[in-house]
């Protein structure tokens, strides 16, 4: 079977159908994609986190840990201490709120619903609420670029968001060499490149944000075998950077642990 191309195909949507060219998705080849790069981890350090906490997105800010929890009547917005998993300041939902991912951008916590279609934005120090916008589609992860925001909806997309207005401006289909890559979940940009979440696996996909294609994967396989837990744990899913210090974070869904991790090039 021959692989299919997509070629550049903004200019003649938007003469013929008048559509937005920052909306199109990048054009692109599968046959001329690099395969991905395959990446392991080293443990460097592991930290306590809440067996009970149904993680769905973490945020590192000026050495504070920032948590969101999922599940209807359970979901909540946290300041957690990252040496003893304490949690310092709580904001809990409503009964009707499925809360999905966070990020912090100056100084302002934006946090995602499942399919409340909003998007709350608070103040960072005291949780206090700053204002909801509409969002259409499913929240699941979101971080940010410095410039604007990043939004995953479960699907390949990726959508790059106003951090004032939440205007979409343009959007990318992740790819890699085999075609599309879907449930994309929790995100983190973390130089230059955001790594997202492969939901219901043990990967974490590393992407480029200018076309959406992934240049590598990193494998956490036997992270989870290195609790010791009374509850089951659940997926990998929580991805923080601190650029400072340079040190990525990970954990799971009901994970009693937050690791820090060096990433490894799984040699040739």
């Amino acid at each position: 079977m021959k692989q299919i191309c997509y070629f550049h195909i903004a200019a003649v949507l938007t003469l013929i159908l008048g559509v937005n060219p920052l909306l199109v998705p990048a054009a692109y080849c599968n046959s001329q994609i690099t395969k991905p790069e395959q990446l392991t981890y080293s443990i460097v350090q592991e930290f306590p986190h809440d067996p009970e906490a149904f993680t769905q997105g973490l945020a590192w800010d000026k050495g504070n840990v920032y948590e969101a929890t999922g599940l209807y009547g359970q979901s909540s917005l946290r300041r957690v201490e990252l040496h003893t998993g304490k949690v310092e300041l709580k904001h809990d939902y409503d009964q009707q709120i499925f809360a999905e991912g966070i990020t912090i951008f100056e100084d302002k916590i934006y946090q995602l619903t499942w399919k409340n279609k909003r998007i709350f934005q608070y103040d960072k120090n005291d949780f206090s609420l700053i204002w909801s916008y509409e969002f259409p589609y499913q929240g699941w992860g979101i971080t940010h670029d410095n410039e604007q925001l990043i939004v995953s909806d479960g699907t390949a997309k990726l959508y790059f968001l106003d951090p004032k207005t939440l205007s979409e401006k343009r959007r990318i289909f992740v790819h890699d060499d085999q075609g599309q890559v879907g449930r994309l979940n929790e995100l983190e940009y973390v130089n230059g490149k955001i790594y997202a979440n492969i939901w219901k696996t043990d990967r974490i996909a590393v992407i480029s944000p200018k076309n959406g294609v992934v240049t590598s994967y990193l494998d956490l396989s036997g992270l989870s075998t290195n609790m010791k837990s009374e509850n089951k744990p659940d997926v990998l899913n929580g991805i923080m950077y601190d650029s400072v210090d340079d040190r990525l974070f990970v954990t799971g869904k009901l994970w009693p642990s937050l690791f820090e991790i060096k990433v490894v090039p799984i040699p040739h």
